[in-house]
């Protein structure tokens, strides 16, 4: 599995009024580089929309990673916090809610800490860490 990954480098100016999205030296990965933030992401299976990872309006702290297929718009992702394929942050304010903080202007903030809860309490009963009722 492929993984966005970001990394921060020194910032020896202003960012760009525009991103600059340059080919990396290896051609099967998509390299964006904007104010000292490098992010890059495979190329590859780019005919099956559910690998696309779409970020909108969003910040990746570092080390903070981002499964293939996972959607975020308006989103504060915390260092360390793997987001799985396939969660959609920002179109569900009351969902985002029910697991993450969502800020009245409808940002969403991402902890690891929040992402295993999550995942806890969404596993099937019979692989649940939990006592049947303990919940």
């Amino acid at each position: 599995m492929a993984w966005l990954e970001a990394e921060r480098g020194a910032v020896d100016a202003l960012p760009p009024t525009d991103p600059v999205l340059r080919p990396a030296g290896d051609t099967r990965l998509l390299t964006f580089e904007a104010g000292g933030l490098h992010l890059s992401a495979p190329r590859f299976a780019a005919h099956r929309p559910e690998r696309w990872t779409v970020i909108e309006d969003s910040v990746l702290m570092p080390g903070a990673r981002v499964a293939p297929g996972a959607r975020l718009s308006r989103a504060i992702i915390g260092p360390g916090a793997v987001v799985p394929a396939g969660l959609c942050l920002g179109r569900d304010p009351e969902e985002d809610a029910r697991w993450f903080r969502v800020t009245p202007g409808g940002t969403t903030l991402v902890t690891a800490a929040m992402l295993a809860r999550r995942a806890v309490a969404r596993m099937p009963p019979h692989l649940s860490p939990h006592p049947m009722g303990s919940r």
